[in-house]
């Protein structure tokens, strides 16, 4: 929604489009991991999920790089650990669209990309609420 007048005589915009997942992921639960090149602080999580995805088999996951060239995202998230898809947010449209405030973040969506647990950084507790969510029903 618009926010009122400054006064000065503009008006800001306040809105921002939802984030949708890729129409080809069919998965009912996804996790989204939000991460930049060089971010030394997306290792510990980034490790994490591969354990977690080494545990169980199956889980979904799409590798968000922020601030990248789309050569350089793709290349970061084909030498992760972690199996996952990559999306390059060059312009961090996506990140803003996830309310991504802090790097690493990491959500476990729904089908209909409704966030069902959100790690900001990591965290013992985050982690397994994480964890939790992604089992899903």
């Amino acid at each position: 929604s618009a926010v009122e007048e400054t006064g000065a005589g503009i008006v800001l915009e306040h809105s921002r489009s939802p984030f949708a997942l890729p129409a080809d992921i069919a998965d009912d639960r996804v996790v989204v991991h939000v991460v930049a090149n060089g971010c030394t602080a997306c290792r510990r999580p980034t490790a994490a999920l591969a354990d977690l995805q080494s545990e169980r088999g199956e889980l979904e996951v799409l590798m968000v790089v922020v601030g990248a060239s789309e050569a350089v995202g793709q290349a970061l998230v084909e030498d992760a650990p972690v199996e996952a898809r990559a999306l390059v947010d060059t312009a961090g449209l996506v990140a803003g669209q996830l309310s991504v405030i802090e790097l690493p973040t990491m959500l476990v969506l729904d089908g209909q990309s409704q966030v069902l647990a959100r790690m900001e950084g990591y965290s013992a507790q985050g982690w397994e609420r994480l964890k939790a969510a992604s089992r899903g029903p």
